[in-house]
């Protein structure tokens, strides 16, 4: 059992309809196993469930009761993954849990009926990717892990992580697919707003170098205005060529401060203004 669990753990891909004999208080007792991967999605840790019936009560048998079948393809329904099974030479699903009609809202009869279905919901930027790792797993019969987008029956896009391992013949070729797809949706999410917070820092310290270089450079254009300004006697036409110089810098720190404010990521005061002065001073 221990051999299983470890193969469940590295492929991803459940178990099930394993007969077990176990020690019981009147001699051998008769278990049936199933073993499930749960890693629910965002979370780091793995965890494996193992499930237990007792059969000693239908005596020693060698295929499992039909109850018993039913009561595990219950527990897969009930988790919180997409378990799935595919032909590795068609790549036609021959199985779906429950969960992938709750998850994408397309009925299991969709899946396991059109061939392209799986195709077309991937999202078209992730098509190839998908496609692909899927041929590999086929072509390898090696374990893979990858991660893309569908597209749900609603329209909205789903990320999701799936780990796909390989059923092979007696003579070594694979014969099925079988995989789990776990929603990690919401980790990408915080993983794209952490990339647009930093975007967002670094254009706020850009900002704020640009508008105290700018701020520096108004002060020598407005004390050099000043100081000619100062040295021309009034009806000087250079006089007023010098006061225009002095009145755009002051429009320039309107907009240094405006910069600033960006930066340091303050609500920016809203205020009525007078377009037809702003016009008059264009």
């Amino acid at each position: 059992l221990a051999g299983q669990i470890a193969e469940v753990l590295s492929s991803g891909a459940p178990r099930r309809n394993i007969v077990l004999e176990a020690p019981g208080k009147d001699g051998v007792q008769l278990l049936v196993a199933g073993i499930s991967l749960l890693k629910p999605a965002d979370c780091e840790e793995t965890a494996v469930l193992l499930a237990l019936e007792d059969l000693s009560a239908v005596g020693r048998v060698e295929t499992v009761p039909q109850g018993a079948e039913l009561r595990y393809l219950d527990l897969i329904d009930d988790l919180d993954a997409i378990v799935w099974e595919r032909d590795a030479a068609t790549l036609q699903f021959t199985y779906v849990n429950r969960r992938g009609e709750e998850l994408l809202g397309f009925p299991a009869k969709q899946w396991i009926e059109n061939p392209d279905f799986w195709a077309r919901c991937v999202h078209p930027e992730d098509r190839d990717l998908a496609l692909a790792f899927h041929r590999a797993a086929a072509a390898q019969g090696a374990s893979h892990e990858c991660e893309y987008r569908v597209i749900a029956a609603g329209g909205s896009v789903v990320w999701l992580r799936e780990i796909i391992t390989a059923s092979r013949d007696a003579s070594g070729k694979p014969t099925r697919l079988r995989g789990l797809m776990l929603e990690v949706t919401t980790r990408h999410l915080h993983q794209d707003q952490a990339l647009q917070e930093q975007k967002l820092d670094a254009l706020s310290r850009l900002a704020g170098r640009v508008a105290h270089d700018f701020n520096n450079l108004l002060m020598v254009i407005t004390g050099y205005a000043q100081e000619i300004a100062g040295e021309l006697k009034p009806g000087d036409p250079l006089r007023e060529d010098a006061e225009e110089i002095l009145h755009a810098a002051d429009r320039a720190t309107t907009f240094t401060k405006t910069l600033l404010a960006y930066a340091r990521r303050q609500v920016v005061e809203i205020r009525d203004v007078d377009l037809n002065a702003m016009l008059r001073a264009l």
